[in-house]
């Protein structure tokens, strides 16, 4: 049995797809191109106001210093999990602009995989979910439906929310990461911790619960459970809240 990975080119998509490699067959790779930064920034202008925008651009630069500030703790994380960031010797890798085109539609529909995994692709289209006939699975960086969106795990801490400072895997759906549950975890943060290393954290709890999730679809042992709870959607923090967060809550 085997399954395929949708996902955008970016280094978490390559640790998960060595670390399912490492349990499964992971016979296809499709990487869709980004949106454009232009289009990205008018679509979030009009969703969110030019100001929102403004911040979160602001914060994007300054978030650069916090890579840098924290390259070491990264790099022990990445050491202690001996992840790897190459393409898996075992998949065939395919690149279309978007999952949701016509071609890649026609591409993922003929793909023999038994499950299918995406990491970081754009919301999933009604068209390309009816294609699809087996399970999709997500790994979503927060707790849900609480935190959904992007960052999940530092608005739960930066809202004094530790308990919901997580990780999801689910069942994937046209929402956004409105699937239903199949495993959820928490991380703990250290002093060595900052907004670049938590996906990272989120990364190293989420992994083993994806494999069992992915385990559980080959098996035909899925157990979804839809959860009750306040939904939320959050986007990128702008600078401003990012120097609230830090001052208040203590959040890095």
């Amino acid at each position: 049995m085997s399954i395929a990975i949708l996902a955008t080119d970016c280094e978490s998509t390559w640790i998960v797809a060595n670390e399912l490699s490492r349990d499964f067959d992971v016979a296809d790779i499709v990487i869709e191109q980004p949106v454009s930064r232009s289009k990205f920034l008018k679509r979030r202008a009009k969703r969110l106001g030019m100001s929102a925008v403004a911040g979160q651009v602001a914060f994007q630069v300054f978030s650069r210093y916090l890579h840098f500030e924290s390259r070491d703790q990264k790099q022990r994380i990445v050491d202690r999990n001996k992840w790897k960031t190459g393409v898996p010797d075992s998949a065939a890798v395919h690149r279309v602009g978007s999952v949701n085109s016509a071609n890649a539609i026609e591409l993922i529909s003929r793909l023999n995989v038994d499950a299918i995994v995406i990491n970081g692709t754009r919301i999933l289209s009604k068209r390309l979910l009816a294609a699809i006939t087996v399970p999709v699975i997500n790994m979503h960086a927060g707790i849900t439906p609480r935190y959904r969106g992007v960052h999940g795990g530092y608005w739960a801490l930066a809202r004094r929310d530790e308990e919901n400072a997580g990780v999801t895997v689910h069942l994937v759906d046209s929402g956004i990461d409105t699937g239903d549950v199949l495993y959820q975890g928490r991380f703990d943060v250290s002093g060595e911790d900052n907004f670049a290393t938590y996906p990272l954290l989120q990364l190293e709890k989420g992994i083993p619960l994806l494999k069992n999730a992915v385990r559980d679809a080959l098996g035909d042992e899925l157990r979804p459970t839809a959860i009750k709870d306040q939904s939320e959607l959050f986007y990128h923090p702008t600078i401003w809240q990012y120097v609230a967060n830090r001052a208040l809550a203590k959040v890095k």
